[in-house]
């Protein structure tokens, strides 16, 4: 009887099982430390990719001498703790510096359209108060918004990095009283050490995020973090008297711009009497005082009519009758005072533009910050002269948004010839900053890292302010105000139209008409690509096509009566 092999089979099983084991043993091992390669490669890209931010430990290496440094655009970056040199502080730990890097990319690169729904529209606090925030456009108002997730994430993450902050032992700035006063705080040094700066960065990002969320619990938080961090600064040693001109210019300029994005945060709740105190101590920090500086008496005395049973009797006076300080001569100011002085100047003129009482206020605000706002001849920038080149487009860029502003509010006062002139000077000026804006776009701004986020956000805004601009115009040619730059076409001009196969307006109504639905084509082209969806466009472009589609009708029943 012959002898049966057990052992072969089994031996064949055992060894096909442990090969399987080692493949998965081999793959999980090769799979794990890639993804754990994939992962450090992903945060060490981070880390590289956070542009340099100067906080207040930056300040006495300041040289006046160096080019970057007097311009001060390191400031602008958002502060993630890395300093000049940028990434993020070492000092923070690995668990605290990998989390902040995930706050970074949920900012930046979002985290999906999932998010917490809620009772205010999210809105990017550079524009609540900018170019939207004017009148009959409050900056919060009813209806429902799915809060952006990145932002969330972003704050939980923040939240680890502040948590882990603490327990290393980096010192917090005191927590301010519950019972102060509303407004700024006493000018007066308490302490020598008031928050390690690298504390105050979190901070400041924490207040960042907080106010990109747009709750009112959000906004309370980010206005209480934003006072912190300032109060931090006027009181502690930030700018001593060692300290160079240009350390001290640095200094100033981000206690002003601390003060806007707490003037603009109360105006957002509703606290308008406190968020002019906010803009005018910024302002006088600078030594600048222009001529509506009594703006609380003219917030209250708004805020009393529309309260009155008889308001109606007021609508029709769009006047200030609160009493006005005169202007002063501006002083000299330093390139990032001067930035920060402008944007407060933009807030209060936002600001003021959004009631009929105070409309004139607003326009003295604008023509005060237009006439005291440095024109920089613009050259194409080299590696040396890039801060100056893109502080020129910068100061451009606002002057063009304050004509657009002058342009509202005139036409609001009734002034059509001047609003008309107004918003045609913004659309010429936005046109050719945008052309400046494409020059200067070229590798001595990108090599720079402290300077592709403002150049960034300076190219958002000059398409943004170019679209409002065209907007403006077109719409204010549609409805006959400035027509009068519209005139027939002379015949010498119709001549070579015709000659080359262009058909020339028969009417003056016509030529407005043809004016105003080109100033919209261009407002749309600047706005949205015409390859995306409909509903990804936005509401400005949705505006913008309704008053397309509107000019367009009249033109074609005007070309139908000649």
């Amino acid at each position: 009887m012959p002898r049966e092999d057990y052992a072969t089979p089994v031996l064949y099983t055992l060894s096909t099982l442990s090969r399987v084991l080692r493949y998965v043993l081999f793959g999980t091992v090769f799979l794990s430390i890639s993804s754990l390669a994939a992962f450090e490669a992903l945060h060490a890209y981070v880390e590289s990719s956070i542009p340099p931010s100067r906080s207040s430990a930056d300040d006495s290496s300041i040289s006046s001498s160096a080019s970057s440094s007097a311009y001060g655009w390191e400031d602008e970056n958002e502060p993630w703790t890395g300093g000049s040199a940028g990434g993020t502080d070492p000092r923070l730990g690995w668990r605290a510096r990998h989390a902040l890097r995930g706050a970074w990319i949920a900012w930046h690169w979002g985290a999906g359209g999932g998010g917490t729904i809620g009772k205010d529209r999210g809105v990017h606090p550079d524009l609540d108060l900018g170019r939207r925030r004017m009148i009959g456009e409050p900056g919060m108002g009813p209806g429902v918004n799915r809060v952006d997730r990145g932002y969330e994430l972003a704050d939980e993450y923040v939240d680890v990095t502040i948590s882990q902050a603490r327990a290393r032992g980096l010192v917090f700035p005191p927590t301010l009283s519950g019972a102060r006063s509303p407004g700024p705080p006493a000018d007066t040094p308490t302490s020598p050490v008031q928050g390690d700066p690298t504390v105050l960065d979190l901070l400041s990002l924490k207040a960042a995020i907080q106010e990109r969320l747009n709750t009112p619990s959000t906004l309370a938080r980010a206005k209480e973090l934003y006072e912190t961090v300032l109060v931090a600064s006027v009181r502690g040693a930030g700018a001593g008297a060692g300290a160079s001109g240009a350390a001290k210019a640095l200094h100033l300029a981000r206690e002003m711009r601390a003060a806007k994005k707490v003037g603009d945060l109360c105006a957002r709740m509703g606290d308008a009497a406190e968020a002019a105190q906010w803009w005018s101590w910024g302002l006088a920090r600078a030594g600048v005082h222009p001529p509506q500086v009594d703006v609380v008496a003219a917030v209250a005395e708004a805020k009393a009519k529309t309260a009155s049973w008889f308001s109606w009797k007021h609508a029709a006076k769009p006047m200030l009758a609160a009493a006005t300080v005169p202007a002063e001569a501006v002083p000299t100011l330093a390139p990032p005072v001067q930035r920060a002085t402008t944007a407060l100047l933009l807030s209060i003129s936002a600001h003021l533009s959004q009631s009929r009482s105070t409309l004139a206020l607003a326009h003295s605000t604008q023509m005060y910050a237009l006439d005291h706002l440095p024109t920089t001849p613009f050259s194409a920038p080299t590696a040396s002269t890039a801060p100056s080149a893109l502080d020129a487009l910068w100061l451009a860029q606002r002057r063009a948004l304050l004509l657009l502003h002058s342009a509202a509010v005139s036409h609001a006062l009734g002034n059509d010839a001047a609003a008309a002139a107004a918003a045609a000077e913004a659309d010429d000026a936005s046109d050719a900053l945008l052309r400046l804006v494409d020059r200067a776009g070229g590798p001595a701004v990108t090599k720079q890292p402290a300077l592709v986020a403002p150049f960034e956000q300076l190219e958002r805004d000059a398409r943004a302010t170019a679209a409002e601009a065209a907007y403006t115009r077109g719409i204010l040619l549609e409805r006959g105000q400035g027509a009068d730059a519209v005139t027939a076409v002379p015949a010498a001009v119709k001549a070579t139209k015709a000659a080359a196969g262009i058909k020339t307006a028969a009417s003056d109504e016509e030529a407005r008409l043809e004016a105003a639905h080109e100033c919209l084509e261009r407002a749309l082209a600047l706005t949205g690509d015409e390859a995306r969806d409909e509903a990804e466009r936005g509401e400005e472009w949705a505006r913008y096509w309704r008053a397309h589609l509107r000019v367009l009708a009249k033109l074609e029943t005007a070309v139908e009566v000649v």
